[in-house]
C-alpha cells in the first residue's frame, strides 16, 4: 500500500464539498485518501484504518452531521493523538468540547472556483508544514506544433467521416454507471459499519436520519418493532459488532445489505434493506435478524 500525503474525514452529507476539496488539493500536488477510492470487496474498516494512520496529515471537516458522527470523532481523535490533525469548520457549528481548543480554519464560504481565499490558503499553508506535497502542482499547457511537424491539411467537409457518438457498452456497464455503484458499495457498507457504532453509543440522531417512517425491525424472536419504538429504547452500553458479507442492488433505488451481527456474544444474520430517497439518500426501510445457525 503506497502512502498518501492526506486523508480526509468527513460525514457522507458532505460528500459534494470533500469532492470539491479532495480535487483542489490534488490539483496542488498533494496526493490524498478518501473513501471514495474503496473498492467493492475491500474491507472497509481495516481498510480506513490503514490509510489513517499511514496518512503524514488527517484533515477532518466539520459540520452539523459529523460533530455527531462516531466514525468522524474516532478519526480525528486518533489524528490528535498523533499531532496530524488539520480541523476545518465547514459550516457553522460548535465543535466537540476535546477539540476546541486547537486553530480551526473556517471554510464554510469557500467555493473552489474563487480566485482568492485567505483562510484557504492559510489551510495550505497549514497543510505544507505538515505535509509538503511529493508532487508539482498542476498546470494547464498550450500544446504547440513541433518545429519539423508537417502542416496538418484540413479536412475535406464532403468527405470527412462523421465521427459516431460514443455508444454504451452492450452490457450496460456504462464507466459512470460503474462509479456510481462502486461509491454506493462503499457508502453502504459505511452506514452499516457505523450503525453498530452508533447503537452502542446510544445515538439517537445518527438513526433518526437514516431510518425511513416505515421501518420495521425484525427480532430473532420474531417480534416486529416500529421505528418510533427502536428509537425510544435505544440505550448505550451496547457491544455490537457488524460485519458486511455482501451487498446487493436489486434495483437502481433499492439495496440489500447481508450482515454477520455480533451482540451479546450471540451471532446473528441481519438482511437490511435500502431505499433511495427523492435527495440521493440511503434510507434503511427493513431490518429482519436471526440467529447464525451456521455457527451454533
Amino acid at each position: 500500500m503506497d502512502a498518501d500525503d492526506l486523508f480526509l474525514s468527513y460525514a457522507r452529507e458532505n460528500r459534494g464539498f470533500a469532492a470539491d476539496l479532495a480535487g483542489e488539493l490534488q490539483r496542488r500536488g498533494w496526493t490524498l485518501w478518501w473513501d471514495r477510492h474503496l473498492r467493492a470487496g475491500d474491507s472497509f474498516a481495516l481498510e480506513i484504518q490503514a490509510r489513517l494512520r499511514a496518512a503524514k496529515a488527517v484533515l477532518v471537516l466539520w459540520s452539523k452531521v459529523s460533530v455527531v458522527s462516531v466514525w468522524v470523532n474516532n478519526e480525528a481523535r486518533d489524528a490528535m493523538r498523533r499531532h496530524v490533525l488539520i480541523p476545518v469548520r465547514i459550516e457553522a457549528v460548535d465543535l466537540p468540547v476535546e477539540f476546541n481548543g486547537l486553530h480551526t480554519v473556517d471554510l464554510s464560504d469557500w467555493r473552489p472556483s474563487q480566485a482568492a481565499h485567505s483562510e484557504f490558503e492559510d489551510f495550505v499553508d497549514a497543510i505544507q508544514r505538515i505535509a509538503p506535497p511529493r508532487a508539482k502542482p498542476a498546470l494547464v499547457s498550450v500544446a504547440t506544433p513541433a518545429v519539423n511537424d508537417p502542416p496538418v491539411k484540413p479536412r475535406n467537409p464532403k468527405t470527412a467521416t462523421k465521427k459516431r457518438p460514443a455508444q454504451e457498452p452492450e452490457d450496460g456497464r456504462h464507466p459512470s454507471r460503474v462509479e456510481a455503484r462502486r461509491e454506493d458499495l462503499a457508502l453502504l457498507e459505511e452506514i452499516n459499519l457505523e450503525m453498530g457504532q452508533a447503537e452502542n453509543v446510544g445515538d439517537t440522531a445518527f438513526f433518526e436520519g437514516l431510518l425511513a417512517h416505515e421501518f420495521i425491525l425484525e427480532g430473532a424472536n420474531g417480534a416486529l418493532v416500529t421505528r418510533r419504538q427502536f428509537l425510544s429504547e435505544l440505550r448505550s452500553g451496547g457491544d455490537h459488532i457488524t460485519e458486511v458479507d455482501r451487498i446487493e442492488f436489486p434495483t437502481r433505488m433499492m439495496a440489500t445489505v447481508h450482515c454477520l451481527l455480533i451482540a451479546g456474544g450471540q451471532r446473528y444474520r441481519s438482511k437490511r434493506t435500502f431505499v433511495r430517497d427523492s435527495s440521493g439518500s440511503w434510507k434503511l426501510i427493513n431490518c429482519a435478524n436471526e440467529p447464525d445457525w451456521a455457527a451454533a
